[in-house]
């Protein structure tokens, strides 16, 4: 299983199917593909901290968690989901 620790993502529902999706932001690494997110309490928990977001404002969480694979798609099961705050530049 690979693990995924402190990375930055948007959660949003997927719109070509009923999963909820992590999208990752983009850094200095090769863009990664979104992953469809596991059912569970942390998931539940940050659908409703993105549904606070201010209206246009995606919501950005650090999140960390385990990579599975079933039948060629991967999955993300949450382990840990905190808001990013934006604080500018100072």
């Amino acid at each position: 299983h690979e693990v995924v620790a402190d990375r930055l993502v948007r959660i949003m529902p997927d719109p070509k199917s009923r999963w909820w999706i992590a999208v990752f932001e983009a850094d200095n690494t090769l863009q990664e593909p979104p992953l469809r997110l596991l059912p569970c309490g942390t998931l539940t928990k940050a659908i409703d901290l993105a549904g606070k977001a201010r209206p246009g404002r995606d919501r950005v969480f650090r999140i960390s968690g385990k990579v599975t694979k079933y039948e060629g798609n991967r999955y993300l099961l949450l382990r840990k989901v905190l808001v990013e705050l934006n604080l500018g530049q100072f």
